[in-house]
């Protein structure tokens, strides 16, 4: 394979890893009783190059074309400093949301600020308004579970039993060192 091969299948690996996202979902709702919720959001890290804000505008375009149901994308900034790129579609279309990530990620990835990717999480609720997400570290390739309760602690036991029902279908992060909590997220909160 030629090296030009290997980095066009490369950069193509992240949306295909996204995608897994939609066999992911049945076995929560099954297994767990968490349904998406009709919310994705992509981190960040913002520049001040005119290549970055071009490719802001461009995924914006890109995704208003649509007109499936989904609300505009909006950008938000966090305490942290990142960027989230909030992406919203009723809650019974996930693969339209996936779309958008994908889109996302590939509008990052064709301008060449890929490097400025640095995970998206998909959310999920419970009928009790629970909410949990599938985080994607996209420097990995890998996903893990988030389950934040209420204040800043989280429910590593759920965390443990997802990762154990969705490691034949997603790529979990091995090194649990790397399951960073994601405080702050707005959509991640209980309503």
């Amino acid at each position: 394979m030629s090296i030009w091969r290997r980095v066009a299948a490369s950069k193509a690996a992240p949306l295909d890893k996204l995608s897994k996202l939609e066999v992911a979902a049945p076995m929560l709702a099954e297994q767990f009783r968490f349904a998406p919720a009709g919310v994705s959001c992509v981190c960040f890290r913002t520049t001040d190059e005119p290549a970055f804000r071009n490719v802001e505008y461009t995924i914006r375009a890109a995704l208003n074309q649509y007109g499936s149901g989904a609300m505009p994308p909006e950008v938000r900034d966090d305490t942290y400093g990142f960027s989230w790129l909030v992406l919203r579609h009723p809650s019974e279309q996930l693969r339209p949301l996936i779309s958008d990530m994908k889109t996302a990620t590939a509008k990052f990835v064709e301008t060449g600020l890929d490097a400025q990717l640095l995970c998206s999480l998909t959310i999920f609720r419970d009928t009790y308004g629970s909410r949990i997400a599938l985080v994607y570290l996209y420097k990995r390739g890998t996903f893990y579970p988030f389950a934040p309760l209420n204040g800043d602690t989280r429910d590593n036991r759920l965390e443990f039993q997802i990762k154990d029902a969705l490691r034949e279908t997603l790529p979990i992060e091995p090194d649990v060192k790397k399951w960073f909590p994601i405080w702050g997220v707005p959509e991640l909160q209980e309503s």
